[in-house]
């Protein structure tokens, strides 16, 4: 899949899941600094809710970190954004 961002550190993947509600959860997956992210989105009072997640190994952990906005893509973004401030402040 072709990366959606020209950072030399970057790289980026979407990925799709089914939850047990049967409604469709979306995924993107970040490598920054050495680190991997996913920022899931969800369907969210008529639009749609970011949340970004560090992953070690087998482990998940929220870093606090949530957007909404009207689509997916928006969303995600947000979230994207300020997880790339709160990286530039450390």
């Amino acid at each position: 899949m072709p990366a959606r961002h020209t950072h030399r550190d970057a790289r980026h993947e979407s990925v799709t899941a089914l939850t047990q509600a049967e409604e469709t959860e979306m995924a993107r997956q970040l490598e920054l600094k050495g680190r991997t992210y996913w920022i899931l989105s969800e369907p969210h009072q008529g639009g749609w809710k970011a949340c970004v997640t560090e992953v070690r190994g087998e482990d998940q952990e929220s870093i606090g970190i949530e957007a909404t906005a009207e689509t997916r893509g928006a969303a995600d973004d947000a979230a994207e954004r300020k997880l790339r401030r709160l990286l530039r402040a450390y």
